[in-house]
């Protein structure tokens, strides 16, 4: 398959971003029509009909084969099938027997994920000389309804159609006196840049880029950027083409859909009650830490905390008694396991856990002990008639290497474990002793 030039590239792009119709109309001094892989005509311009003689309702939805001689169709199928873009000539079938010599210049198109075929026909019956590409890139600029620039090599701009101003807000004498370096965002700049000397060097054709422009006014707006070399006759570069499509609203559109799914992650992560982190949020952590610790060969400690006679507390005194307690408790646990990779969570009803990646058995159980005592000092009323009664919890800790075979749960269970056996021993105590 011939490699695409330039304005084939140029062409794709523009078709890409206003469709097929509108760049056969584009094309208004050239006969041009765009078929599909199968060769049925899906556009054609004015300037086409009139050289078949034919209106735009009979000419859209033909087969392509039925408006040239019969003996053209060999040679077209063999260029359909192999994408060749060489110009040739081509005798279309008029009415009554009558023939008319084209030449024709074909350039591959992306339509919707396909491939298609836009041909710009010149009348050689008649001795019409073709435009320069530059001719047909000025009726293009004037027409599309996206940004088209031609930069100089230096990024100065050469020309911009009035779309163009539009979305930069300048007008156009004041915008070729500019470059785009200096309207581009300085986070942005760095990476066009590069794309630039690639082009330039010839190990990229092209380069599409999403970046910020800043606007007369100040402020910032997002654009798609696609930019292509035009080289001259002998293979030297002339100037950039640059497409340039305004889609800040759309970058708003994401963003505030990134915000949301990101709340909505974060709801999903938290525990409604006291705010820290959830069961799903725990299970979570523990399955990433446990990966990077066998990975980095760290260990992993666990604190399961859980309040005393909680339900004597909730009966005495009420649920949301109850759920003030919960809060507190949980509070205080938080601003202990302050770490970035410490994950405080409720673990299911008056239960809590602290998984403490990377802290050794004496440290967790140092921690484990400084919860204690905050929780205590709380002075939490437990309910019952001894004014001097307080809220306590008790405390498991364990210790894993995960390096070893041993299953995530396991340092759950022996945490658990631990757990129990300081409330067997009378509650309010850390289990193994610090």
């Amino acid at each position: 398959m011939k490699s695409q030039d330039p304005l084939d590239h140029f062409f794709s792009e523009l078709c890409r971003a206003e469709g097929a119709q509108a760049i056969t109309n584009s094309l208004a001094w050239l006969g041009a029509f765009v078929i599909t892989q199968d060769g049925i005509i899906i556009s054609a311009n004015a300037a086409f009909c009139e050289l078949l003689e034919q209106d735009s309702q009979t000419v859209i939805g033909t087969p392509a084969f039925d408006v040239i001689i019969v003996d053209e169709k060999i040679p077209m199928e063999a260029r359909l099938a192999h994408d060749d873009t060489t110009s040739y000539l081509l005798k279309l079938a008029l009415k009554n027997d009558r023939v008319k010599l084209v030449q024709v210049t074909p350039h591959l198109l992306s339509l919707n994920g396909k491939t298609c075929r836009l041909a710009a026909f010149t009348d050689m019956s008649e001795n019409a000389a073709l435009k320069h590409a530059g001719d047909r890139f000025q009726e293009v600029f004037s027409a599309a309804g996206i940004g088209i620039a031609r930069v100089d090599l230096d990024g100065s701009w050469l020309e911009c159609n009035e779309k163009l101003c539009e979305i930069l807000g300048y007008r156009k004498d004041e915008l070729l006196k500019m470059s785009f370096q200096a309207i581009t965002h300085p986070d942005d700049l760095d990476t066009e840049l590069l794309y630039v000397e690639e082009v330039l060097a010839g190990t990229r054709p092209t380069y599409s880029m999403e970046k910020r422009y800043r606007h007369k006014q100040g402020h910032y707006i997002w654009a798609r950027l696609t930019v292509t070399l035009v080289m001259d006759g002998v293979n030297e570069p002339l100037y950039f083409v640059s497409l340039i499509q305004e889609i800040t609203a759309e970058k708003q559109a994401e963003a505030a859909t990134e915000k949301l799914n990101q709340a909505l992650e974060n709801l999903s992560f938290t525990d409604g009650l006291t705010g820290i982190g959830n069961r799903r949020k725990f299970d979570t952590a523990l399955s990433n830490e446990w990966r990077r610790a066998r990975r980095e060969k760290t260990r992993i400690a666990l604190i399961l905390a859980d309040i005393d006679h909680f339900k004597e507390f909730n009966d005495e005194l009420g649920h949301l008694a109850g759920d003030e307690c919960l809060k507190k408790i949980a509070s205080t646990l938080e601003q202990h396991a302050n770490r970035v990779s410490d994950c405080v969570a409720r673990y299911g009803g008056e239960e809590f856990v602290i998984l403490l990646p990377g802290v050794s058995l004496k440290d967790a159980l140092n921690m484990a002990e400084e919860c204690r005592k905050a929780v205590e000092k709380l002075n939490i009323s437990d309910g019952s008639n001894d004014p001097e009664s307080v809220a306590t919890i008790s405390l498991g800790v364990a210790e894993v290497d995960p390096s070893h075979e041993n299953a995530s749960e396991a340092l759950i269970d022996a945490a658990d474990h631990k757990m129990y056996e300081a409330k067997r021993d009378g509650r309010n105590q850390v289990m193994p002793r610090p």
